[in-house]
Parts: C-alpha cells; structure tokens; sequence
C-alpha cells in the first residue's frame, strides 16, 4: 500500500499531505508521523 492511498484512505489530500510533510522536513530535518484521519480524531 503506498502513502497516497493510506493518506486517501484516512480522508485526507495526499498532495497537500505530502506537500506539507516536505516542506516539516525541509525545515527540520525530520519526517512528521502520518495524520490520522480526521474521522479517527473525532472520536
């Protein structure tokens, strides 16, 4: 299974994601842990 579709998967933008992720890692050197959907946040 690849990011994008976990990331779809969750109900998340993979590109938006994925864009942010990279511009975390670009200021801090570190990957941030994969979101949890906002469905899994609610409960």
């Amino acid at each position: 299974m690849t990011v994008f579709r976990t990331l779809k998967l969750r109900d998340l933008d993979p590109s938006c994601t994925v864009a942010e992720a990279l511009r975390i890692y670009m200021k801090t050197g570190n990957l941030p842990p994969i979101p949890v959907s906002p469905l899994q946040a609610a409960e």
